[in-house]
């Protein structure tokens, strides 16, 4: 792909990659910091996807600097330079996972280059769905300390996270004032979710909004209602409690907000195809990195 341009410092870089190109995973991790160090310098002849999942970190390729926060995922390119900035705090942990691509499968591009016949990814980028890369990567993780049963088993998930990067990119708009509005919803939402009296109504009061006027504007942009918003919310953490934690089902329930445990069951299983003590022991194997 030696057609497409090569940025420079200036440009934001972008990923480009030709349709039906399966990327070569190599191996990935779940970093939680010790409450010291930073990234360190290098040049590795792979590529490396970091999601972040709690804190902050300071990241440089080259002569780039990227500020990253939660959910922020960052795309680190091959034979570059890169080296953290800052030590990490104690809240910082991040999935990782490197891959190659042979040179005529991609191209570093100054813009977008998505097109019928390839795909292309930022290299810095807030994913729309996180928990939907956080779920590639959960499952790339336990199959990866359970053993894969084919190397293309593992190819397939990191080629569908660079998919998940790519796609997200491509939403239409839906103008500026709509955009800040279910913004400022989720926000609210994502600090409130875990109260078991939320809801769409009480999310307009607390915006001083037209409940209707809110839930319109809202599902246009989103593409869901505030109480589907709201569930798949509390079901996300709920999500994590079962794989990260050692809460019985019914704790977790109520922490992610669900007054009633029997509904949470129901609900959990209707949105994920298994039981909430299945999927905590489907992916419940993961490497953890310190250093």
């Amino acid at each position: 792909m030696t057609e497409l341009a090569t940025t420079n410092p200036a440009d934001p870089p972008w990923l480009t990659i030709r349709r039906g190109t399966l990327a070569a995973a190599d191996n990935g991790g779940l970093f939680v910091s010790p409450g010291y160090g930073r990234h360190p310098r290098r040049c590795i002849d792979s590529f490396e996807i970091i999601l972040m999942r709690e804190g902050q970190m300071t990241i440089a390729e080259d002569d780039r600097v990227f500020e990253l926060a939660q959910h922020d995922a960052l795309v680190l390119l091959a034979g570059r330079q890169h080296q953290g900035l800052s030590d990490y705090d104690r809240r910082t942990s991040f999935y990782w996972v490197h891959f190659r691509l042979r040179p005529k499968q991609h191209a570093i591009a100054a813009t977008d280059q998505s097109a019928d016949t390839n795909i292309s990814i930022p290299q810095l980028s807030r994913p729309g769905r996180p928990e939907r890369l956080v779920e590639l990567f959960r499952r790339f993780l336990h199959d990866q300390e359970q053993g894969f049963a084919s190397p293309v088993e593992a190819d397939l998930l990191v080629t569908s996270m660079l998919a998940e990067l790519a796609f997200h990119h491509r939403a239409e708009p839906h103008g500026a004032k709509a955009e800040a509005l279910a913004g400022q919803v989720r926000s609210f939402i994502d600090g409130a979710f875990c109260r078991p009296d939320l809801s769409p109504g009480l999310v307009a009061a607390e915006l001083d909004l037209n409940a209707d006027y809110l839930g319109r504007v809202f599902k246009r942009v989103a593409g869901q209602t505030l109480g589907q918003y709201i569930n798949a919310r509390r079901l996300r953490e709920a999500r994590r409690l079962l794989q990260e934690s050692d809460l019985t089902v019914n704790q977790v329930a109520r922490a992610a907000g669900f007054a009633d445990p029997g509904y949470f069951r129901r609900i959990f299983r209707r949105h994920f195809g298994a039981k909430p003590g299945d999927l905590r022991r489907l992916y419940f194997r993961v490497h953890v990195n310190v250093r």
